[in-house]
């Protein structure tokens, strides 16, 4: 049974990590705007990670599972969270293995982003993607924010645990949404002008 003080703390992270709002990666800082945040859920599966963060939305936009595409990017999620409830706990990234594409092989061979966006960068951990146990075709983070290859099914005692996901939002800035309204605005005046012509 935990001690009542270790539960309490349990629960305030928790809280505070639910109630945490995503952290922007800036341009001015070299970075993509994009939001970011990791959502405590140990030994969920990749499958699942992947549906919940696609069911969260920030400022009206749903998420996505996070993608580490440069070494900005892992700069930037590493300084926000260096580690995520010990030194051996991991975080699911939005990279799969396609056992179905044309350059599949194991283990290196595959690998895809959720979003699409190219595989140009990697951070593999020394000795990663071993396809250990035949069947690792997802990413997770390491504490250290190196990958490895994982099973979706995380339940493993001989292996470190999951202890959740990381969610990435792209949410067009206010100046694109102003501008994306006022083209938007624009095409529907001309439809109606030209309804009108052909009325006439």
């Amino acid at each position: 049974m935990l001690k009542p003080n270790l539960a309490a703390l349990m629960i305030c992270v928790a809280v505070s990590s639910a109630l945490a709002a995503p952290i922007q990666w800036p341009a001015s800082l070299g970075g993509n705007n994009h939001y970011y945040e990791f959502v405590l859920m140990p030994e969920i599966r990749w499958s699942d990670a992947k549906v919940a963060a696609e069911a969260r939305t920030f400022n009206g936009f749903h998420g996505y599972l996070a993608t580490d595409t440069s070494a900005g990017e892992t700069n930037f999620l590493a300084s926000h969270w260096p580690e995520r409830g010990g030194g051996d706990q991991n975080g699911w990234l939005g990279g799969w293995q396609d056992l179905l594409a044309p350059n599949y092989s194991e283990p290196a061979g595959g690998w895809k982003w959720v979003t699409g966006e190219p595989w140009v960068y990697t951070n593999w951990y020394t000795d990663q993607p071993d396809n250990s146990g035949g069947r690792e075709e997802y990413i997770r983070s390491n504490a250290d924010w190196h990958w490895d290859d994982f099973p979706d099914n995380p339940i493993n005692p001989s292996v470190q645990y999951i202890s959740g996901y990381f969610v990435e939002y792209t949410v067009p800035e206010p100046g694109a949404l102003i501008l994306a309204s006022v083209v938007a605005l624009l095409m529907m005046g001309r439809r109606r002008i030209l309804s009108v012509d052909r009325i006439n």
